[in-house]
């Protein structure tokens, strides 16, 4: 299923026209919580994580390894003082090249100081969906362009 009609039917589901029935059929074969996640990348879209995310064609081939994985983003899910739980990546694209932090202390404080981070907000609920998130963010056309990718150079995405 295209994300385009994914999104139109959660839309018109909204909406109150046969919501059940609508989302019973469209949801057959899809996981809900990576539903739930598309509508995060969708609503976060202009972060530069989330381009990458959304728009893999549009970034090199990714450069950094370990142990023959590339490495798009690395994502970590963490709460910070406060209470609030975020998603942020671990490698970056900076001047054109992926950066990979060496801790996640550095890549959260990077990504508060630039923006480049989801807010998943406090309590349990959102660290569960921060945990989810961080662990499920990949739509199958990122996860179609990299199958490409890795035939051609041999690695494995992570």
């Amino acid at each position: 299923m295209q994300l385009e009609e994914l999104m139109q039917t959660l839309n018109y589901a909204k909406k109150g026209r046969g919501r059940d029935f609508l989302i019973q059929q469209r949801m057959k074969n899809q996981d809900p919580m990576n539903l739930q996640n598309m509508d995060v990348l969708q609503k976060q879209k202009g972060l530069p994580f989330v381009d990458r995310v959304l728009e893999p064609g549009k970034y090199p081939t990714p450069s950094l390894l370990d142990d023959g994985k590339m490495q798009t983003h690395l994502m970590s899910a963490e709460q910070d003082d406060e209470g609030n739980w975020f998603v942020f990546p671990n490698v970056i694209m900076q001047k054109g090249k992926y950066k990979k932090f060496k801790t996640v202390n550095a890549a959260m404080k990077n990504a508060k100081k630039t923006g480049n981070l989801i807010s998943f907000g406090k309590g349990e609920n959102a660290k569960q969906k921060a945990l989810n998130f961080s662990a499920n963010y990949k739509p199958e056309e990122f996860k179609e362009f990299y199958k490409g990718v890795q035939e051609k150079t041999g690695g494995l995405l992570n």
